[in-house]
């Protein structure tokens, strides 16, 4: 799951643990599509332009052994 709580000790704002846990929800927790397809419905949603949920689809984009959901 999402540490919130250490998102909040590091300083990141309630926006950006808002933007984090939309992502999480929509792409780990959904399991009607596969992977790939989750993280392309959640790209075109307004809580993809956050600057942290960038960076985790990017980490998910880029990576080369995949990601477990």
């Amino acid at each position: 799951g999402l540490n919130s709580i250490g998102l909040q000790r590091r300083g990141f704002s309630e926006d950006d643990i808002r933007a984090l846990k939309a992502a999480y929800r929509k792409i780990f927790l959904k399991k009607e599509l596969n992977l790939s397809q989750q993280v392309k419905v959640f790209s075109e949603l307004p809580e993809a332009q956050n600057q942290y949920a960038q960076r985790l689809l990017q980490f998910i984009a880029v990576s080369q052994r995949g990601v477990v959901r």
